[in-house]
């Protein structure tokens, strides 16, 4: 089951040699999947984050996804967009040729 679908991803790259992490803006995420939990991170970087699972296709996916819904001035073009956990999921597919 697809989650979330977007030619409108804001490509973060993180530091630490992690995978580019694409971020989807809300209207492309299928809201009805995902559920907000108690956990919150702090980036020094990006600002507060909060998690979501996602419950699709009969799977379970606890914290599965987050946000940054007050993201720091400087990267307010992501704010309120969602990611996924790529260990978590079963595929993100990143089409950089639209």
């Amino acid at each position: 089951m697809i989650v979330a679908d977007s030619g409108a991803t804001i490509t973060m790259y993180e530091s630490g040699g992690y995978a580019p992490v694409p971020y989807f803006p809300p209207e492309h995420v299928r809201l009805d999947l995902l559920t907000p939990t108690a956990k919150s991170t702090h980036c020094p970087y990006k600002g507060n984050a909060s998690y979501w699972t996602i419950e699709a296709g009969g799977k379970r996916l606890d914290d599965g996804a987050w946000s940054y819904h007050s993201p720091y001035d400087e990267l307010l073009d992501m704010g309120g967009r969602f990611t996924f956990y790529g260990d978590k999921v079963d595929a993100i597919v990143v089409d950089e040729n639209g």
